[in-house]
């Protein structure tokens, strides 16, 4: 017992003195863990409502649910992780989760295409009548202390060869992993997404990441849409004769 704590302090002074060093992956990696584990809580409620938590197959499904949040975060974020935007990147999602997960929680919303447009639309007074005492302790949780241990981890450098093999393995592996927890809870899993297809938009930070990604499409169509004249070929009508009477009593 007293070997795993010592080595446990140990890991927390050389993280506080910046002395870690970790590949990139392995920060995608716990990036998404603590993704999955504090930030889902909404999503995997309503997956287990109505389950028997001391069934077997109750944990398998749980268990199942939280492999499938970690695999797809990893692969979300994954695709996109530099060694020049991993930092940048999981700062900026750190912190539009801990907001995300303050309005889910306290105003019970899906963070749907409609709901994120709705948010992109809302002007300073509205979004300042929204910020309340409340929101603080979810951004230090959620927020301040993952930038915190992000900003004392140092990324590993890597040649780009040998960068985009290891992550290609990555991925699949995150894929693979990802495709066996379906499998083993394939049954419950399809049933409660095809009851309750509007939990998927409780899966955070996915969910956000989602809706944005549709409301920029949708926004680049509507810019490149080319617009018809309406009415072009219009011409003015007679002029009446006498203006000044009237309309008759009907």
């Amino acid at each position: 017992m007293r070997r795993p704590l010592a080595g446990l302090i140990s890991f927390a002074q050389r993280l506080a003195a910046g002395q870690v060093v970790l590949s990139i992956e392995s920060v995608v990696l716990l990036a998404s863990l603590f993704f999955a584990l504090f930030c889902n809580s909404l999503f995997l409620s309503g997956m287990l409502d109505g389950y028997d938590m001391a069934q077997p197959g109750s944990w398998l499904l749980g268990a199942s649910l939280l492999v499938v949040l970690l695999a797809v975060h990893f692969v979300l974020v994954g695709i996109v992780a530099t060694r020049w935007t991993t930092k940048p990147l999981l700062a900026l999602l750190f912190v539009v989760t801990a907001f995300a997960v303050h309005f889910m929680t306290r105003y019970k919303v899906f963070l749907d295409t409609a709901m994120l447009r709705n948010v992109l639309a809302t002007d300073v007074r509205e979004a300042r009548d929204l910020m309340t005492w409340s929101l603080i302790p979810q951004l230090l949780l959620y927020a301040g202390l993952p930038l915190w241990v992000l900003s004392r981890i140092r990324l590993q450098s890597r040649s780009i060869g040998r960068a985009l093999l290891v992550r290609a393995g990555w991925l699949a592996l995150a894929l693979v992993v990802a495709g066996g927890a379906i499998f083993a809870s394939f049954q419950d899993i399809a049933s409660l997404m095809r009851n309750n297809r509007e939990l998927r938009f409780l899966v955070t930070p996915a969910n956000y990441i989602y809706s944005l990604t549709q409301v920029a499409r949708s926004q680049a169509k509507e810019v490149n849409r080319v617009r018809e004249p309406v009415g072009a070929d219009a011409v003015p009508g007679a002029v009446p004769q006498n203006t000044t009477s009237r309309p008759r009593d009907r």
